[in-house]
């Protein structure tokens, strides 16, 4: 399973987070991965353990950079998934 990232907002930190249910508590969703000072494509790959949730959550953590002069900002192009449905 992979997740490919991308986004114009280089420089940004961010964290790929997974949850079975849409729970409005960012705390509820499991981490899975981490991007400090991203670059414009990222690939989360899952071969090891393969990743298994309904849903995905990008959440951006500190610290927060300006995208295009808007400070906290940030901007994401495209998320691709790609795994094997069981």
């Amino acid at each position: 399973t992979k997740v490919i990232v991308d986004t114009p907002s280089d420089g940004i930190s961010y964290e790929l987070r997974a949850a079975d249910d849409a729970s409005q508590d960012p705390d509820d969703w499991e981490p899975v991965g981490t991007v400090t000072d991203a670059k414009p494509r990222q690939t989360f790959s899952f071969e090891d353990e393969p990743l298994e949730a309904r849903y995905l959550l990008i959440w951006i953590v500190p610290p927060l950079v300006d995208y295009e002069g808007r400070p906290y900002s940030a901007a994401f192009s495209e998320i691709s998934i790609e795994g094997i449905r069981p």
